[in-house]
């Protein structure tokens, strides 16, 4: 029995998911230099050879990795390398979806991906037009993109759109609705903006969880109105309702079902600890591709995931000590300190408690 039998074998003592959703930053170049990107893309900050990436998702494969989402920056800055990387994706079982902004997107490059065992293109689009290519600092970013929607319905792959929610753009996103359904996309995701990156630079621009909420309410009355049966349109939250669905607290590290290699090899549980040009970014890895097997990294025996406990520093006037303190990962990239409560609580006001980036409600599932 080989070692990775063997750790595949003690999944049972590691406690861990048997579905781990592998988020990989696979170049941080890119051809386009939006306002929020998370990661500050655009410049070569280093790329992990695509051999290490290929023997990296055979290896985690083993331990549960079951779907790979393939972004950036631009993947498609690395043609030739995406290919492999798909390639060897699909032969160990991990699912491959690609995150795109289309510009580089054609045809033959779509075909072929899909014959090295792509399953899935999800396209970046903000709102309509105009919203979108001031977004994106791109004239053409939206034209490119809706092109780039219709190859992948035109050649049957599944397809999805991610939009970004900030405070200004609510009723472009309703307006960008009632086009993704009548083409049909397979998905519609509404995720909300994060100070992160050049993000920072738009903080006053991230919705609150009062905006967030109306919203869910308007596409909720949309849907109900047009009844649309063929896009799964699904919102980030951001928020929990303890008083209404009962559940205080969701984050992914404790499930450690959710991985971030970042272009420099560091592996994260959470991209809100991924940092690139503070001391967190290193400082808070579990380790680094380029110099350990993932194996070795994901390990519950690895003493970094220690880095992650939390001792939660209450607030004094705190409306529920069943509150779990909201996000951790923010808190550390706001407020230097992972233990501080999470300062977006409206929970007294409002019954709203911070929780996870990666919350969705579901409005419209013709899947389920």
């Amino acid at each position: 029995m080989d070692i990775y039998q063997q750790y595949f074998l003690d999944q049972r003592r590691w406690k861990m998911s048997k579905e781990i959703e592998l988020d990989l930053h696979f170049t941080n170049r890119c051809n386009l230099k939006c306002d929020h990107c998370l990661y500050s893309s655009g410049e070569d900050i280093g790329e992990v050879p695509v051999d290490i990436l290929n023997e990296m998702i055979t290896e985690f494969a083993t331990i549960g990795a079951n779907t790979v989402h393939i972004g950036g920056g631009e993947p498609l800055t690395r043609y030739e390398d995406l290919k492999s990387f798909v390639h060897s994706s699909s032969l160990a079982g991990v699912k491959p979806r690609l995150i795109t902004n289309g510009l580089l997107l054609t045809e033959d490059k779509l075909l072929e991906l899909m014959d090295y065992g792509l399953e899935e293109l999800l396209v970046s689009l903000d709102g309509t037009e105009r919203f979108h290519n001031n977004f994106r600092r791109n004239n053409h970013a939206y034209e490119k993109a809706v092109s780039a929607l219709k190859l992948g319905l035109e050649h049957n792959i599944f397809t999805r759109v991610n939009s970004v929610l900030t405070s200004e753009n609510g009723e472009d996103i309703k307006d960008l609705l009632e086009y993704t359904t009548q083409l049909p996309v397979s998905v519609h995701a509404i995720l909300c903006l994060s100070a992160m990156g050049r993000g920072k630079d738009i903080r006053y621009l991230v919705p609150e969880f009062e905006y967030v909420g109306n919203f869910i309410e308007d596409v909720q009355d949309l849907c109900d109105k047009h009844q649309f049966s063929d896009t799964k349109i699904q919102i980030q939250k951001g928020y929990l309702e303890p008083k209404i669905d009962k559940t205080h607290d969701y984050c992914r590290i404790s499930k450690k079902n959710n991985a971030l290699i970042y272009s420099t090899g560091h592996v994260f549980p959470c991209v809100r600890f991924s940092n690139y040009g503070s001391p967190y970014h290193e400082a808070f890895s579990l380790g680094n591709i380029l110099e350990d097997s993932i194996i070795d990294i994901w390990s519950p025996d690895n003493e970094k995931w220690d880095l992650y406990k939390r001792n939660l520093e209450r607030k004094s006037d705190c409306a529920d000590e069943l509150c779990q303190g909201g996000c951790r990962g923010l808190m550390l990239s706001e407020t230097d300190n992972i233990d501080a409560c999470d300062y977006r609580c409206t929970y007294e006001k409002t019954g709203k408690l911070p929780s996870c980036i990666r919350k969705y409600v579901v409005i419209n599932d013709p899947y389920k």
